[in-house]
């Protein structure tokens, strides 16, 4: 038996996401609402290592946080990979974050270094940050599905 679930929320007046995925599957629904328009996206988790992929939505310009943890003290690893694509990009390889201007206007890390938890922050989202961004730790892997929606 697979059970569905699904949440809403507000992100800015006028509008609303709604999330439905369903378990024992590799995918989710994003369904938007701004003002009259509907915009869907449908995000499918990477199966690398099978792991769970948390589902983030973000507008164009504003900033968010991703929070990684371990159970173990590790060196964190950020890396960004582009939908429909089989490239990624190194955002911070546990010395330094890596310029990535087109995803981002600015990006910084928590102290990341033998630690249990590490967090990035990407301030000013730009579209081109759509897609996966993994954690790697040493105990696995953490994987964050972000769409972004224009303004």
């Amino acid at each position: 038996m697979t059970t569905t679930d699904e949440t809403s929320s507000r992100l800015r007046e006028g509008t609303t996401v709604f999330m439905r995925w369903r378990e024992g599957s590799s995918s989710s629904l994003v369904r938007t609402h701004q003002g009259q328009s509907t915009f869907n996206t449908t995000q499918v988790s990477p199966t690398i290592h099978q792991n769970y992929t948390h589902g983030l939505v973000a507008v164009v310009g504003h900033s968010i946080s991703i929070p990684c943890s371990s159970t173990v003290k590790t060196k964190f690893r950020w890396r960004h990979h582009p939908p429909d694509s089989e490239g990624m990009s190194t955002i911070y390889n546990s010395h330094r974050i890596i310029s990535n201007d087109q995803l981002a206007s600015k990006m910084t890390v928590s102290n990341c270094n033998y630690v249990r938890e590490c967090t990035l922050q990407v301030h000013e989202v730009r579209i081109d940050a759509a897609g996966t961004f993994s954690c790697r730790k040493s105990d696995g892997y953490d994987y964050w599905s972000l769409t972004v929606l224009r303004k």
